[in-house]
């Protein structure tokens, strides 16, 4: 894609952006606290292009947004149209045309000072995982919850603020996870594990199937737009916060806005979210449970066991490395009994086709198909990262006896500003085992 499908250059400060003092943003520079360079060198992702994905990222790009990242791997369809304007406007009617690509186009007729991104990947399995720890704030918009669960447990583990938003009918919410207050519930602490399993096999933010006229969930654009306009509010305060001594108001961490829209006496409320102590994206990357190694694609398996076996002290056959999907290893082919190894993520397998013989497997037989399916990565064969199809930067999760932690690609801590390496895990482990063996 050329720079201008891209939505233009970087943003130049006192330039064009910003015209004289400040041009196009003078009048949301007199707010108190607004800081426009700031904004105008930060940058967000966005994950779902939809209804509430289009006037989110609309509002960011006309706000002068520094970098605008759109994650989305749709391709537009006439029952887009009636909910996201900025498809409306470009789309020419050709067929499988992704999302972010025409929307990153109209997006840059907005604000051509902003640089977008269109990334159209499977947000879980085509996105590494270190990734997040580029941005200074993502964004949910996403509407199935696997989309919004390992984004979340990711960019929060690397201390990145996430705001997750949804909306249904004339309802709407928005939840800030604000990592600098460790004390503070999260999006992910809604909800028992059932209610959150049935969100995931439902495939849709409220757990509702699809109609038989292919729509996931009732929308409606007012309120979806009143919705991503307290989600963008929540962007500014999480970029402005950590500048020392703003007095930009902060995020509402630990709460959710709801809006009601058949409410007229209070539209829109606060309701404070109960902390599940032992929900997952309370964890953060420090100097017990975070390794650094220069993973690429051709990177062996074995090397990275060997390393992570020598940072802890044990032996690379007590190493575990996995990821946060499961993988389809083997599976056997039931006309010719061949053998097959895809080794990808399962969720990525639409339908079974044998290479050897061509058979097709119908879909009433996959659970009888012999499988070997799971998370964790063989380094049998001299296998490779590329042998398994991860994405660029992607984090690996390994264990070993009691010790959890992650494998991240060099650089990444120094993104998130933390420290770590061999020797700091080492010594850190080293000080816990010694901490627990005196209070015994």
């Amino acid at each position: 894609m050329s720079d201008m499908e891209r939505g233009g250059p970087d943003v130049v400060m006192g330039n064009g952006a910003m015209g004289g003092e400040l041009g196009r943003y003078a009048s949301q520079a007199l707010i108190k606290g607004w800081d426009q360079e700031r904004l105008s060198a930060a940058r967000v992702l966005v994950i779902g292009y939809g209804v509430l994905g289009d006037p989110i990222c609309r509002t960011l790009v006309t706000l002068g947004i520094g970098t605008l990242a759109i994650a989305d791997f749709d391709v537009i369809e006439e029952r887009n149209l009636g909910k996201q304007p900025s498809l409306a406007a470009g789309w020419d009617g050709t067929d499988g045309v992704p999302k972010v690509e025409v929307g990153c186009l109209e997006l840059s007729r907005i604000n051509h000072h902003v640089r977008l991104e269109p990334l159209c990947v499977d947000i879980v399995t085509g996105f590494g995982a270190a990734r997040y720890a580029e941005y200074d704030v993502v964004v949910l918009a996403a509407d199935n919850y696997t989309a919004r669960y390992w984004p979340h447990r990711y960019a929060t583990l690397m201390g990145v603020p996430v705001i997750e938003c949804g909306t249904e009918g004339l309802y709407g919410q928005v939840t800030v996870t604000w990592p600098d207050d460790a004390d503070a519930a999260c999006f992910a602490c809604w909800g028992n594990p059932r209610e959150r399993l049935a969100q995931d096999v439902r495939k849709s933010c409220q757990g509702l199937y699809l109609d038989e006229h292919g729509a996931k969930i009732p929308m409606l654009v007012a309120p979806a737009t009143a919705t991503a306009g307290l989600a963008c509010l929540e962007v500014l305060k999480c970029i402005f916060a950590r500048e020392e001594g703003s007095a930009f108001p902060g995020p509402v961490a630990g709460m959710q806005y709801l809006l009601d829209g058949f409410d007229v006496m209070r539209p829109v409320m606060g309701v404070r979210l109960t902390r599940r102590d032992d929900c997952e994206h309370h964890e953060r990357l420090d100097a017990t449970n975070a390794l650094e190694y220069p993973l690429a694609d051709h990177t062996m398996i074995s090397d990275v066991r060997t390393f992570v076996a020598g940072s802890l002290g044990c032996a690379p056959e007590d190493v575990a490395l996995e990821v946060q999907w499961d993988v389809l290893h083997e599976w056997v082919c039931p006309h010719c009994h061949v053998v097959a190894t895809p080794r990808t993520a399962a969720s990525r397998v639409g339908s079974l086709v044998c290479a050897a013989c061509a058979y097709v497997v119908p879909e009433s037989d996959l659970d009888t198909i012999p499988v070997i399916l799971h998370p964790y990565l063989d380094d049998g064969d001299g296998l490779m990262l590329a042998d398994y199809h991860l994405p660029e930067r992607h984090v690996l999760r390994a264990s070993a006896g009691d010790w959890q932690g992650y494998v991240l690609p060099t650089g990444t801590l120094a993104l998130c500003g933390k420290e770590g390496g061999p020797a700091v895990v080492a010594s850190a482990m080293h000080d816990r085992s010694m901490n627990t063996t005196v209070g015994t």
